[in-house]
């Protein structure tokens, strides 16, 4: 079952392959005709306006800003939008204040409406008296990613914004304003920000509404998207993986295709081996490529040979794969390999590609939308924005991929429903099953768990997919346990076996319980195993995300009185010792006491979960066994089931809250505490009920063997787990119906509150009426047109077919004497439908004769207007026409899969841990998964707003979790046999203990056994390592002489086709000793590119180089420059005239770096790539000492100074001399960084220029010892461009010398004599 299918084709598929290959000959006839004109796919629409995110502002209503002087007492009052100043004395008469502002309210225009919110927003000096004041610079400092220079960056730009807005030149610490003003400073701001700094495209929307509790609010949405070549660069820069085409690798098959009527062994494949090994001129090729354009194969970008395609190996083997590309060579790979992504061109054709409404793209949609995300937090850390209450949301569309071929829609047919969809589209029930391969179907009895898995990783991303390829492992595999415990419930149902007698322990009992643990434990490792092919084939394997701090994550601050314990707060950031940067820093000894008091409530709550379960117990027994009321048993079994419910909710929020004040620094750390604290209450709280009537009732209580009811503990406990499941399974329906019509209702109630009109809903109108000529049962309608005149509303283009009113025939006598010149008044009811064609479906309500004081017959405006109250025009509230992304921020937001998780971890423990009492347990169970699988499939659908894509390679600490069921299995269903049934009556409690014991340990062994222990299929290792092999052919361009493409060489083929074999056997003696000498030196050049190679992944996964300031930088930090400095002052001489001596014991020197004030006005005005001055703050050395060296005085420091970070190699290294006691700079000297870029330690005696003024000094000399290192990636990259100069040489003089020809490169050789 599951996860045993081979990654490749088997004999018969071979054997297909072997008959569809077409071989080169063939294929290259073919290539050089014109290709097909390609037709432009369906699914593109050059009208597309799609866009990925949407980030939410929410309007309040603003007032002014309010400062006051702390020595004055002087309160000003600016109004932005006024720009005026009013001024109250401290001490002035009451109302003063007051009076100056009522006094410009008339002339005050209207700043705009909102929620009003009385919160005060303060810029960084919060009033102790006001408790709901807000810290403005703390919290934007909170919401800049990086370390401290940049957060730092982002106060000062809400300074300035803050400035601007209220038009003022300082800001004071007290100074404050309404959390209106301070949301509209920080939207602009941030809109601001992302078009400026992140590249992205935004468009903004303002959407007036009224909300369900009547408040007239404003939103703004900002809809954001990222151009192509901005995710590409994305892509590169965090090494992102994408999948390989298939005809890169089409597999094994396809380098072993048989050439028909061929029987040795050797020549069978020497067609398709040669056609890999032949190598072009690099005329030949560029010629050839070429022509591949011309014909319409590849794209102008792959025309040229690139400069990092050194030999002819190399753009050999890129054309190669460009051919098999261009002619669709079949694969039979079922997963190709995924690499890290490059922006290299020579690497752009390896990586698959995919249709969209936008155009061909490389991205599926979850990696769009992940690499967007990530843009956007390298700006703004968005999570803690949202949690201070900035903007009001930002999540991930569902309408980007409105109009593809994969949207909530086609899941409706694939997933929700899918019976209704094509077999061949709705996936399988795991992942690795052959139903998941592209033409094949899915069984009729596999329809109820399948999954089109590879399309939910596609469109959610990976770590939902991961849920969902859970969710329906788990299912399938429950479906064995759920046919032998039906099997055992049938047999005790007919008599056949009993569990209640005392004639012993009954074997079958036993055999169940060995069969429930040991399928768990290998459903346990089956698991295991398809999450490694699910891994694989979706190039997570290996996959750690470098996590940052958590939004809620705040540094050290006050507690409260009662935890005086933990002492006075720390600072809330410090320097880090890692980095050398500020971080927010909360003390460990902190959290741990934080973490020892929530296990105490938590252990205080079970404690008292046990009382109340105990207090149940005995309520059941009184009602049963003395009051003798049957119901009393089904009535404490329903509370029992509804308290596990109620108190799971009740604990889960309080959990978040515990949980949250611990102030863990990142998710992952939250998130095992969490599970920890709520596995401990949710583990007593779900089994402690059927724990208790198991082992303990019995001896408390005691059974009623024998009686009409029930004739053990066994049936009360049967009785109990019935109504849980009952009770989950009402839950899970109730999970999806009820959210399904609050989230039906929310938007209709914000409609109806915007004035709008849904289907069905009534509006009253007034138009006139007579009879029809025609036919007196009917009736004419008729408005007024613009001059007063009466017209038919028959011929209008209204948009809208008035039906003919119901109860015309009630009220014709009404108007049958009314005239087309002078209708009667016809009060009309009527019903909005727009299914097919928008009508109005019309009562009469009544008929009144003109004139009327209160009545009068619509004109055709008024007529029009009401019409668009009730249909298109009213796009702002209408469902139908309101905007797909507006729609879409009133879904639920997606709050992650914990609570999904915790739920199937306690089922299959009930599943594991009771069957033996109940044996239709693994039954129900199925049955509630895949209710589960479709109602979680219809709520990421429909009701929830779509989740960020987030890779992961596992469910993570879930399975350690589930690793624990089997042994929980053990030791419960040991102990229901031997406590709970009837077995062992007469025993006593020491022998029943003494079995139980003998039982559990047997159990034990056989489980751990390992005979029914699967292997991981061997050919997961095989796809894994030829993936491996496949990226470092293509990507990493791994030049080997056998290309690992089975077999022995078969030949070696050189630029003019010509074979070297049978050359070589022609040279002379001496000539085959040089080639043997250039041939080992070729080697040992493989070897050094390899090293290197392995030197160069190795540095690039620490630091990426930036081309305009020349530095690199951190890959962990972003922005973080690497540069940095070494300078050993050495000495001094030559400074300083006999008049104004420079004194050794007086002399320091100031190292700094500058700009280069040399640059020309081009080079200034380049961007600088990077922010604030070039380095660090200067350094002051010690003071010299007095030296005699050659007869000469010098003046010597011997100083080492570190400099760090430096941000670009554009800048020079300034020593300024300074004389301590007059301190007044003497002398200076400069070193440009581009000197040291060898970055090598270099000594350098750099001329000393007196102080402009100071021209009686000499010019002296400055001995310094200097090393500058930027980069770890560029020298390695040096030296291999050397070796692979190297290699070029050695395969050139190879080639001449075997066909005769003088070598080129003789001088550089060393030849043994």
């Amino acid at each position: 079952m599951g996860s045993g299918n081979s990654s490749y084709q088997d004999v018969n598929a071979f054997k297909k392959y072997n008959e569809a290959y077409e071989f080169p000959k063939i294929r290259e006839g073919k290539r050089e005709e014109k290709s097909p004109e390609q037709t432009v796919s369906p699914l593109i629409d050059p009208s597309a306006n799609k866009y990925d995110y949407l980030l939410v502002f929410t309007k309040l209503r603003k007032d002014k800003l309010i400062t006051v002087d702390p020595k004055t007492g002087i309160k000003t009052v600016k109004d932005p939008e006024l720009g005026g100043i009013v001024e109250d004395e401290e001490g002035a008469a009451d109302g003063g204040l007051s009076a100056a502002i009522c006094g410009c309210c008339d002339s005050m225009p209207t700043i705009g409406e909102g929620i009003p919110d009385d919160r005060r927003v303060y810029w960084s000096q919060v009033p102790f008296t006001d408790p709901e004041a807000i810290n403005a610079s703390e919290k934007w400092w909170r919401a800049i990613p990086g370390e401290k220079d940049a957060k730092d960056r982002g106060v000062e730009e809400l300074r300035q914004a803050w400035m601007d807005h209220f038009k003022t030149d300082t800001v004071d610490p007290d100074e404050n304003c309404s959390y209106g003003h301070f949301l509209e400073i920080t939207r602009d701001l941030i809109v601001g920000t992302l078009i400026k700094k992140s590249g992205l495209q935004l468009k903004l929307t303002s959407r007036k509404t009224v909300d369900e509790d009547g408040n007239k609010i404003e939103r703004v949405y900002c809809r954001i998207r990222a151009p192509v070549s901005l995710l590409e660069k994305k892509a590169d820069e965090l090494n992102y993986r994408l999948q390989f085409r298939p005809e890169v690798d089409p597999g094994p098959d396809f380098w072993q295709v048989q050439k028909p009527g061929i029987q040795d062994e050797e020549e069978k494949f020497v067609e398709i081996k040669n056609e890999e090994k032949l190598l072009a001129t690099k005329a030949g090729a560029a010629e050839h490529l070429e022509q591949m354009y011309k014909n319409g194969y590849i794209h102008a970008s792959e025309v040229h040979i690139f400069e990092d395609e050194a030999t002819p190996k190399h753009w050999s083997r890129r054309i190669h794969t460009l051919e098999r590309i261009a002619d669709k060579i079949p694969s039979c790979n079922r997963w190709n390999a995924y690499a890290d992504f490059s922006t290299r061109p020579t690497e752009r054709h390896l990586y698959n590609e995919y249709a969209s409404v936008r155009g061909t793209t490389i991205f599926m949609p979850k990696d769009r939308l992940y690499l967007t995300r990530q843009i956007l937090e390298n700006i703004f850390d968005f999570a803690v924005l949202q949690r201070v209450e900035v903007i009001d949301s930002m999540f991930p569309l569902h309408d980007s991929n409105y109009g593809e071929a994969l949207t909530t829609s086609s899941f409706l047919k694939t997933w929700i429903y899918p019976y209704m969809g094509d077999r061949d589209k709705i996936g399988a029930p795991y992942l690795s099953h052959p139903a998941n391969d592209n033409g094949s179907y899915c069984p009729w009895p596999m329809l109820p768990w399948a999954q089109p898995l590879s399309e939910i990783r596609e469109y959610f991303g990976e770590s939902v997919a991961m849920y969902f390829a859970w969710l329906g492992f788990y299912g399938y595999y429950l479906l064995i346990p759920a046919i032998v415990g039906s099997g055992m419930q049938l047999l005790y149902y007919y008599g056949i076996i009993t569990q209640y007698d005392s004639s012993g322990i009954k074997y079958y009992m036993v055999l169940f319980s060995i069969f429930m643990v040991v399928w768990a434990n290998y459903y346990n490792m089956q698991w295991t195993t398809e999450e490694k092919i699910c891994a694989l084939a979706w190039g997570t394997n290996g996959f750690e995300d470098a996590e940052g701090n958590r939004p809620q994550f705040h540094g050290d601050t006050s507690e409260a009185w009662w935890l005086c314990c933990f002492g006075e707060p720390e600072q809330p950031r410090r320097l880090s010792q890692v980095t050398n940067q500020w971080e927010t820093y909360y003390p460990p000894h902190k959290r741990s006491m934080k973490t020892m008091l929530n296990m105490v409530a938590v252990s205080m709550m079970i404690i008292g979960l046990i009382i109340v379960i105990s207090i149940n117990q005995t309520i059941e027994h009184v009602l049963v066994d003395d009051m003798d009321l049957w119901w009393g048993l089904y009535v404490m079994h329903v509370e029992a089931s509804l308290q596990i419910i109620v108190l799971g909710k009740l604990y889960k929020a309080w959990v978040e809250e515990a949980n949250e004040w611990e102030n863990h620094q990142t998710d992952s750390k939250f998130e095992d505490a969490k599970i920890l604290k709520t596995f401990l209450f949710s583990s007593v709280n779900n089994y402690g009920a059927v724990m208790y009537q198991a082992y303990v009732s019995r001896y408390v209580f005691g059974c009623t063997s024998g009686d009409d009811d029930y004739e053990d503990c066994l049936t009360p406990l049967k009785s109990l787990l019935i109504m849980i499941f009952i009770i989950r399974a009402i839950n899970v329906i109730q999970g999806v119906i009820e959210p399904a019509y609050t989230q039906a209702n929310k938007i209709i109630e914000v409609q109806k509150a915007n004035g709008a009109l849904r289907p069905d809903d009534n509006v009253k109108i007034q138009l006139g009426i007579v009879a029809d000529s025609a036919d007196s049962s009917k009736c004419e309608l008729m408005c007024k047109d613009g001059t007063g005149e009466f017209i038919n509303i028959d011929g209008l283009p209204l948009g809208v077919l008035f039906m003919q009113p119901d109860n015309t025939e009630s009220f014709s006598t009404d108007f049958k004497e009314s005239d087309p010149k002078n209708p009667h008044i016809a009060v009309l009811m009527c019903k909005y439908r727009s299914f097919g064609n928008n009508e109005f479906q019309a009562t009469i309500l009544d008929v009144v004769k003109p004139p009327s004081k209160k009545l009068a017959i619509f004109t055709q405006d008024a007529l029009a207007t009401a019409i668009d109250n009730a249909n298109e025009l009213t796009k702002e509230a209408m469902l139908n026409d309101m905007e797909r992304y507006e729609m879409e921020y009133y879904l639920e937001p997606y709050e992650g899969l914990f609570d999904e998780y915790a739920e199937i971890v306690l089922q299959m423990g009930y599943v594991v841990m009771f069957s033996l009492a109940w044996n239709m347990i693994p039954a129900v169970a199925l049955a509630e998964i895949l209710l589960q699988i479709r109602g979680d499939a219809y709520q990421f659908c429909n009701i929830k707003r779509r989740a960020d894509p987030v890779p992961c390679e596992d469910v993570g600490y879930w399975s350690t979790l589930i690793s624990y069921v089997p042994l929980c299995g053990v030791l419960s269903n040991t102990a229901i046999i031997c406590f709970t049934t009837n077995a062992l009556d007469g025993w006593g409690a020491e022998s029943k203990l003494f079995t139980w014991l003998i039982m559990e340990h047997a159990m034990l062994c056989i489980v751990n056994s390992g005979l029914f222990n699967p292997e991981e299929p061997e050919w997961i290792g095989q796809v894994e390592k030829r993936n491996a092999y496949v990226v470092d052919k293509y990507k990493n361009v791994k030049i080997d002489d056998d290309e690992g493409l089975g077999g022995g060489a078969a030949g070696n083929l050189d630029a003019d086709d010509m074979n070297l074999t049978a050359a070589a056997n022609e040279l002379m003696p001496a000539n085959a000793e040089k080639v043997e000498y250039l041939k080992e030196q070729l080697r040992l050049t493989d070897n050094k590119i390899g090293d290197l190679r392995r030197q160069l992944k190795k540095a690039m996964s620490g630091e990426l180089w930036n081309e305009v300031t020349g530095v690199s930088e951190s890959t962990m930090v972003p922005g973080l420059a690497l540069g940095m400095l070494n300078v050993t002052i050495l000495s001094l001489s030559g400074v300083g005239t006999e008049r104004k001596p420079m004194k050794a014991d007086q002399t320091r020197i100031i190292v700094a770096l500058r700009v280069n004030p040399q640059m020309s006005a081009e080079e200034r005005a380049a961007p600088k790539g990077y922010e604030g001055p070039p380095g660090p703050a200067p350094v002051v050395s010690r003071k010299g000492t007095e030296k005699t060296k050659n007869n000469k005085k010098l003046i010597e420091i011997n100083q080492e100074i570190q400099l760090a970070p430096i941000k670009t190699i554009k800048a020079e290294i300034v020593f300024d001399i300074v004389d301590e006691r007059s301190r007044k700079k003497r002398a200076s000297a400069v070193l440009p960084l581009k000197e040291l870029g060898s970055q090598v330690s270099v000594d350098k005696s750099l001329k000393v220029n007196p102080k402009k003024g100071d021209e009686e000094s000499a010019h002296g000399t400055l001995h310094v010892r200097a090393h500058f290192q930027y980069s770890k990636v560029k020298p390695i990259k040096e030296r291999m461009y050397k070796v692979f100069e190297m290699k070029r040489h050695l395969e050139k003089d190879i080639t001449n010398i075997m066909i005769g020809r003088d070598m080129e490169y003789e001088s550089e050789w060393q030849f043994p004599r």
